[in-house]
């Protein structure tokens, strides 16, 4: 009798421990905005936008210090064990713009840091 409550006890955390186990994926919503850039000289910065697996590409003004932003969705997840959450990826964290001047990266945005500027007329001032 003793090993069959043992074995039941061991099938029942065994069971437990596999459907706690979770790996979830998440993604951020697409995004599209104008940015400014506000410094003494504007035109001695460069933004570029991440293009995936590390490439970034130049990013055009659109009038002086003005640009037009389009990040599509980006995906992401996290592992979970029992309540313990882990290997966690927010596309919502990812450095999606660099900010350069002299060819040197001064600054790089998530789409979180984006949302927190100043955000007037519809456009998201950066200040450097």
């Amino acid at each position: 009798m003793k090993s069959y409550i043992k074995n039941i006890f061991l099938v029942l955390a065994v069971s437990v421990m596999i459907h706690s186990c979770k790996m979830a994926e998440t993604a951020s919503s697409p995004m599209s905005f104008r940015m400014e850039i506000l410094a003494k000289s504007p035109s001695d910065y460069k933004l570029y936008i991440h293009k995936g697996a590390g490439q970034y590409e130049l990013l055009s003004p659109v009038g002086g210090s003005t640009y037009d932003i389009s990040i599509p969705a980006m995906n992401g997840g996290y592992s979970k064990f029992l309540f313990i959450v882990y290997n966690k990826h927010d596309p919502n964290d990812y450095k999606v713009i660099h900010v350069k001047k002299e060819g040197e990266i001064i600054k790089e945005l998530s789409l979180r840091e984006i949302q927190q500027l100043k955000y007037e007329k519809n456009i998201y001032k950066l200040k450097l």
